[in-house]
């Protein structure tokens, strides 16, 4: 299992997709090859139905179904060269949600509710430059440049490109920056020092100053990329 997984990183990376891509597709295609409960040169087109359709009898939602497609479907046709075993297999229907909009005052009260200064940055940078998280999360020290006032995104999705650094934006960071002093390489460091900060942590604490506040909207990161006037 190692080896085969460790070869689909491989052909994952040489697509050049973005290191949250390539840990999604190597988690949801992982816990297949852990359950399926057969050698994957014998898995056939039905295993892998039966599968989704355990996931679905299981509480699964439909967007995580079909990201379990996804990755199965890569690591048969591109990593085993086996692409009948999902050829025809149908995506799970989803329904669409209608996003979560701050106005300008929640957004405002969002930002005074926030009292770690690293957080008010990070959340300063994804509401006044659109970057989503997992960008904002990877942000390196050296990908600020106060001369063109632009923000380097190395690992975007789409590859790399640069965000607007707006003087609000810039000064939080330097907040940030003055009294956390990351040695980096990463803007934002997690806990051990040498990985970035994760999504998670960072949805954790909006959800958690949010409800203090009273907000009665779900506010998550992607939520600061759709605020009103």
């Amino acid at each position: 299992m190692h080896d085969v997984l460790q070869n689909m990183r491989i052909d994952l990376e040489t697509r050049e997709l973005c290191p949250n891509t390539v840990e999604t597709y190597l988690r949801h295609a992982g816990k297949f090859v852990e359950q399926v409960g057969k050698p994957l040169e014998q898995v056939e087109r039905d295993d892998v139905r039966q599968y989704l359709l355990r996931l679905r009898h299981g509480g699964v939602r439909g967007p995580t179904r079909n990201m379990t497609l996804h990755a199965t479907r890569f690591l048969f046709t591109c990593t085993l060269n086996r692409p009948e075993v999902t050829a025809g297999i149908r995506r799970a229907r989803v329904q669409s949600r209608v996003p979560v909009v701050l106005s300008g005052s929640e957004m405002a009260q969002l930002l005074a509710g926030i009292r770690s200064v690293t957080y008010r940055a990070m959340v300063a940078t994804l509401y006044g430059t659109g970057l989503r998280v997992s960008e904002m999360c990877h942000l390196r020290i050296v990908d600020i440049d106060t001369k063109r006032m632009r923000l380097r995104v190395a690992e975007g999705k789409t590859g790399q490109r640069y965000a607007r650094l707006t003087p609000a934006v810039l000064a939080a960071l330097r907040a940030h920056y003055r009294l956390r002093r990351p040695k980096g390489p990463y803007l934002f460091p997690g806990r051990s020092g040498d990985r970035p900060i994760t999504r998670v942590a960072v949805a954790k604490t909006l959800a958690k100053v949010a409800q203090e506040l009273g907000l009665r909207k779900r506010v998550h990161p992607h939520a600061l990329r759709n605020v009103s006037a």
